[in-house]
């Protein structure tokens, strides 16, 4: 899993980040369901795929910081929902969503 904090929350940036001296690479961004997207917004749940070579060599499921409901955005959306967790009103049920 690839936990993203204290970045622009944008595509590009985050692939600038991963450090890797490779001939040829490559990143994909993939949504909840694994097809590739071109959004820059970053979202809790979606997947970055690292291509070396024309071959898939790594995926990292993303859990952006305080993103609980998987917008992209931290909000008082996501708030409420680390409230209701915490006061055991609703609890948040997915791995992703807990780091």
């Amino acid at each position: 899993m690839l936990i993203v904090k204290n970045y622009k929350n944008n595509f590009t940036d985050l692939c600038n980040r991963i450090q890797l001296h490779a001939d040829s690479k490559s990143y994909l961004h993939l949504n909840q369901n694994k097809n590739v997207i071109n959004d820059l917004l970053v979202k809790t749940g979606e997947y970055i795929q690292l291509v070396i070579n024309n071959s898939t060599k790594l995926e990292y499921k993303v859990s952006v910081l305080a993103d609980v409901n998987g917008d992209g955005k931290i909000s008082a959306l996501d708030y409420v929902k680390i409230k209701n967790h915490i006061m055991k009103t609703n609890l948040i049920s997915s791995d992703v969503y807990l780091t």
